[in-house]
């Protein structure tokens, strides 16, 4: 029997952008480095199989035409992880060969215990220095047995090359698990960078049921680490959101305003009755941090959000939200993905024009009412808005499965109105469940979207085929 979904009544028609796609391979299937032979098996002439997703990229905010992507790799066991990298001196139009960073022992890396990397986050300095932080583990991805470390791989020079991985942050024991990661350098001080966790922890045992109440009792705090000399060394580590019952810091990013040097560290709390968007400054390089205030509450998902045509669950990402300033005005933005405006996950905006004292409520980014998710914005120099996320609409040839990748890009005023909103459609393609993570379709907990200069760059996953199966690779368009 076919899949009727919910209705969502026919799509309205955006104002469409000018001017033509482009959208280019990144992690092209038939490039393996040494690095990636060693930790997969294969040769260059059979590489083995394996799929590509969650991804993040960055320009150079002082030569855009620099831009740097990372992503998660997994293996054909579907136990081997390892994040890979790419580089573009044009802008994005050509793309240098994937290479496997060393943050794990068989892709070179120094520390012999660590076997999987995951969740990367990329980001350029002043100066030009490229930063990469990542999750390795001596374990499986996302396990909490054994040492985990929040690791950070440096380039001067763009991604040619790089220094060796550093972690700021190493944990180990059971109760104890790190979950994502970014880095942000500051804009206005070379050499200065940030990088964040979450620091899980799981209070002690009480009683039986404690197995099954897991993860509602446990408590993630935002972990905090600084350098001030490129990535060569970094501050002890520090636990810096309120250590209190139902208190989760997913995801948590720095923006700094430019012209104040204030630090905005942003987060999720996906949690019910306490869920929310929130937001800590420091004024002093973060040496110390104001309350936890208040953003925009989040409305969790009411059920699993399915492909309108085939039923099947999608990996919406309702946990993860993204950050961005508009540095000629200092004014803030966060978008997530909650039931703000229907029963199914879509795409919601927030925005403050005080500092973050006060935020507007939230508006509806996706077009179409149906299914939106992964979304990802950026503000270029113009202080133009752009936001990339998917969506379910249905087209002409109403193909099952069809996933559309959109970009909208507005301006903003005090009241959070998209004013001038331009969309255009990016790319298209039909999922393919190439990586069974999770029940239904997964292409990774987030992407990203670039400001380069006056325009914007989107880098993302889709499903495609490759060696007579249905992989997942990554994908940029301008």
């Amino acid at each position: 029997m076919a899949f009727l979904g919910p209705s969502y009544g026919a799509p309205p028609e955006p104002r469409r952008g000018a001017g033509r796609v482009a959208v280019i391979d990144v992690s092209s299937a038939s490039v393996a480095d040494s690095a990636l032979e060693r930790c997969f098996g294969g040769t260059p002439a059979r590489p083995a199989l394996r799929d590509d997703y969650e991804v993040h990229a960055a320009a150079d905010p002082h030569n855009p035409k620099n831009v740097a992507a990372a992503w998660m790799t997994v293996g054909p066991t579907r136990r081997d992880y390892v994040v890979r990298a790419a580089y573009s001196s044009d802008g994005g139009s050509t793309w240098s060969p994937p290479r496997t960073l060393p943050f794990i022992a068989c892709a070179g890396g120094s520390k012999e215990s660590l076997r999987v990397s995951t969740d990367p986050w990329v980001a350029f300095g002043p100066e030009g220095r490229l930063y990469v932080s990542a999750q390795a583990y001596q374990g499986e991805a996302g396990g909490h047995a054994g040492i985990q470390h929040i690791s950070v791989i440096t380039s001067a020079d763009g991604g040619r090359s790089w220094d060796e991985a550093r972690s700021p942050i190493v944990e180990q024991g059971p109760g104890v698990k790190l979950d994502n990661t970014s880095v942000t350098p500051d804009p206005a001080r070379p050499g200065t960078a940030y990088v964040l966790t979450t620091h899980f922890t799981l209070p002690d045992p009480v009683g039986p049921t404690d197995a099954t109440r897991e993860e509602e009792r446990r408590i993630g705090r935002a972990e905090l680490s600084k350098t001030t000399d490129g990535g060569h060394t970094w501050s002890s580590p520090r636990l810096i959101t309120p250590d209190e019952p139902h208190a989760y810091a997913d995801l948590p990013q720095i923006v700094i305003d430019p012209r104040s040097g204030r630090l905005y560290m942003f987060y999720s709390n996906p949690r019910p009755v306490v869920g929310g968007i929130f937001l800590m400054t420091s004024e002093d390089g973060g040496s110390t941090w104001s309350s936890a205030t208040f953003a925009s509450p989040y409305v969790p998902l009411a059920k699993r959000t399915p492909h309108p045509s085939t039923g099947t669950p999608l990996s919406v990402g309702e946990d993860i939200m993204h950050a961005a300033i508009d540095t000629t005005n200092s004014r803030l933005f966060a978008v997530f993905v909650d039931s703000h405006f229907g029963e199914y996950a879509q795409i919601a905006l927030v925005t403050s024009s005080d500092g973050g004292r006060t935020w507007t409520d939230a508006r509806r980014v996706n077009t179409w009412q149906g299914p939106a998710w992964l979304p990802s914005i950026a503000v270029n120099s113009e202080g133009r808005v752009a936001v990339t996320y998917l969506d379910a609409r249905p087209d002409n040839d109403r193909q099952k499965g069809r996933v559309n990748v959109w970009q909208k890009t507005f301006t903003s005023n005090a009241n959070g109105d998209l004013l001038n909103v331009q969309e255009k459609l990016l790319d298209r393609f039909v999922l393919g469940q190439a990586t069974p993570l999770e029940p239904g379709y997964f292409l990774g907990d987030y992407f990203s979207v670039v400001a380069q200069g006056d325009a914007f760059g989107a880098i993302y996953v889709k499903s495609v085929s490759a060696a007579g199966s249905v992989r997942t690779r990554v994908f940029f368009s301008r």
